[in-house]
């Protein structure tokens, strides 16, 4: 769901006139990144829920299942990388993408990468139960009585 909602709003964004060696670039820095490092793994999480959800399913399909998701997260990422290494050639410049990708294959970047996975999965570990909108409307409650949460009785 939330790979879906990404490429929807990254589909909406408009399309420069960026030459392909800067979309090359761009690729290449969107290989790199956060979403590139991500999106595999909430894809498989998903196969992971559907298999889970679903204990009918035989050995043989659920490895089908999984096979077909791992096809269908290949084609998706590389459209991704695509969209989004476009979005970057279109803001940035050739020397700002150089630049990035110089940092993006260094050891310190690549230890960066090899960190974020954990990272994030300790971050949400941490956040887990957290209701954004209920402490936002819980907040404007104690401070002006309107948008209050009813007791049920």
């Amino acid at each position: 769901m939330m790979i879906a909602t990404l490429l929807l709003s990254l589909s909406a964004a408009p399309a420069g006139a960026a030459g392909s060696q800067a979309i090359e670039l761009g690729r290449e820095i969107a290989r790199s990144g956060t979403l590139a490092t991500l999106a595999p793994l909430m894809m498989k999480s998903d196969v992971d829920e559907a298999i889970a959800e679903n204990p009918q399913l035989t050995p043989e399909e659920a490895s089908l299942l999984r096979r077909i998701g791992e096809a269908q997260a290949s084609t998706l990422l590389e459209r991704v990388i695509g969209i989004e290494g476009r979005a970057f050639a279109d803001h940035l410049s050739t020397e700002d993408m150089q630049a990035i990708i110089a940092f993006e294959r260094s050891p310190t970047a690549q230890r960066k990468r090899a960190a974020m996975v954990p990272v994030i999965m300790a971050t949400v570990k941490e956040l887990d139960g957290l209701d954004y909108a209920a402490e936002v409307k819980a907040e404007f409650c104690r401070q002006t009585g309107k948008l209050c949460l009813q007791s049920r009785q």
